[in-house]
């Protein structure tokens, strides 16, 4: 059986931060919110700057740590490594790749 992407965050969450039941809800939808605010300023950056898109991998890729979410925090790592080079061209699969794993969230 397949834990929903919401419950799994919760959870670790709980695990994690020993948060209370209320708190995990608190503490989740202010990061969902982040991670919104993240997508959205990482589209309009993969367009134009390759220094404004690492920093916001480097926040995003923070942010998914503190979900429990390593495996994405490791693809948001690979873009803020990748936009510091320069190579913008294989951003916006990693991006994608990140956005879709996330869209039961978003």
């Amino acid at each position: 059986m397949t834990v929903r992407l919401s419950e799994r965050i919760k959870q670790h969450l709980t695990k994690e931060y020993g948060l209370a039941p209320e708190d995990v809800d608190l503490v989740y939808a202010a990061s969902v919110e982040s991670l919104k605010q993240n997508i959205q300023d990482l589209e309009t950056f993969l367009q134009a700057s390759h220094e404004s898109a690492a920093q916001t991998a480097h926040g995003m890729k923070g942010n998914l740590l503190n979900m429990g979410l390593p495996e994405l925090a490791q693809r948001a790592k690979e873009i803020e490594e990748d936009a510091k080079k320069g190579n913008l061209t294989c951003l916006e699969p990693k991006f994608l790749e990140i956005k879709e794993q996330l869209a039961e969230v978003l």
